[in-house]
């Protein structure tokens, strides 16, 4: 007699384990350059003047330097405008129509590094509408919550936070890079960030919510923005990793 599913519980663990994988292959999420891309990038560069590959990545100071320049240029000259998801990461659209969230500013940021031989991490911010209250694990998954999305670029001192909606970089006045964990310590700790330049244009998102928390690899909740849009959350499993 066969014995019934409850009596073997390898069964139901194996299933269950199948199961998450699939989730997650379906739900990992990879930003990739095409051909349209790459020609709109280099109608961007063109735009911005901005440095060749090599300039780009002659010195620490040359990287600083392209990275000021080019968030800089996104901020000034994408719009904070919304736009249907299903734009999200058309450079094309991007270039023709300069506007997009922060989330697609982001997204052109991310694509310049591609196109420029930079490695990037996408980090997805969260915070309660209650700026006092310091967001717990379930507050990811309210509606209530907003988020925000930045980025971090690997540069030859190590990795280094930069915002989408506002014009700073995290570096120190002491000129240490800092990274979004480093950021949030020395805003709990000392209740302010004393950076190298301060911000020129826009608010970082720090002094508007002091409480937050933040996940890397994390692009949607809801599955709007990659195709097919399948309604899952979207995520890249292997920046997921940088949370661990």
């Amino acid at each position: 007699m066969t014995k019934p599913l409850t009596r073997r519980p390898w069964v139901l663990s194996i299933f269950i384990t199948v199961f998450v994988i699939l989730l997650l292959l379906l739900s990992n999420k990879t930003l990739s350059l095409t051909k349209e891309d790459e020609a709109y990038l280099d109608s961007f560069r063109r735009e911005w003047h901005m440095p060749s590959v090599l300039q780009a990545h002659k010195d620490f100071n040359s990287e600083y330097s392209f990275i000021d320049r080019l968030e800089h240029r996104v901020i000034n000259e994408i719009c904070h405008e919304e736009i249907n998801h299903s734009l999200f990461g058309n450079i094309k659209y991007y270039f023709e129509n300069k506007k997009g969230f922060c989330y697609d500013r982001t997204a052109l940021i991310e694509k310049m590094f591609l196109y420029y031989h930079f490695k990037f991490r996408h980090i997805f911010i969260y915070y309660p509408r209650n700026k006092e209250k310091q967001p717990g694990f379930f507050d990811f998954f309210r509606k209530s919550t907003e988020s925000h999305a930045v980025v971090e670029v690997l540069t030859k001192k190590g990795w280094v936070l930069m915002d989408s909606n506002a014009d700073w970089i995290g570096i120190s006045k002491g000129g240490k890079p800092l990274t979004i964990k480093d950021l949030r310590n020395d805003l709990y700790d000392n209740g302010k960030i004393d950076l190298k330049e301060e911000c020129s244009d826009g608010v970082p998102f720090w002094k508007e919510h002091p409480k937050f928390n933040y996940v890397y690899g994390f692009y949607s909740r809801n599955g709007s923005f990659f195709s097919p849009h399948i309604g899952l959350p979207e995520i890249n499993i292997k920046m997921l990793l940088y949370n661990l």
